[in-house]
């Protein structure tokens, strides 16, 4: 499946994910938090409509968006 942001989403693990989008050995040191995050219920049913690993593409799209937008600390 093709997202709008031009990520491709599979069923592959969040960390495959992150290997084959950004060649990142990050297998190894990838870890979930969980938070609380309020998102506009259009955007949650997209998500979710992506099916049972909806998080793991939310998270790549993340990801994406912060590779192409570097936060200065």
């Amino acid at each position: 499946m093709m997202l709008d942001s031009g990520i491709i989403a599979s069923t592959r693990s969040e960390a495959d994910m992150c290997v084959a989008l950004h060649g990142c050995p990050c297998k190894k040191t990838l870890r979930a938090e969980q938070v609380e995050l309020s998102l506009d219920s259009d955007i949650l049913d997209a998500l979710q409509a992506m099916g049972e690993d909806w998080e793991v593409y939310f998270n790549a799209i993340l990801r994406e968006w912060l590779r192409s937008n570097p936060v200065v600390v």
